[in-house]
């Protein structure tokens, strides 16, 4: 979290750090998305814009990589420039 946390962040931490504790990387975020901690839109997005970034790092122009994303993810190109640009 930020450097200057506040009690409830805090708090927030420490409850999760519990809760979470000896799950499994898939489980605690199936636990977060299932309790509204993590929205599976703001997820979709982020895997979007990761897989995108990484295309372009290996040289694959923007466009081309927002096509290739769509189409390996299944989805519009229209979802994935939404994802990029918002």
């Amino acid at each position: 979290m930020a450097a200057a946390q506040t009690k409830l962040d805090r708090d927030v931490e420490a409850l999760l750090l519990s809760r979470c504790r000896g799950m499994t990387s898939c489980g605690t975020i199936e636990f977060l998305i299932s309790n509204g901690l993590i929205a599976p839109s703001a997820a979709k997005a982020f895997v979007v814009r990761e897989r995108v970034a990484q295309l372009q790092r290996q040289g694959v122009p923007k466009i081309e990589a927002m096509h290739l994303v769509a189409e390996a993810v299944n989805c519009s190109y229209g979802t994935v420039v939404g994802y990029i640009y918002r």
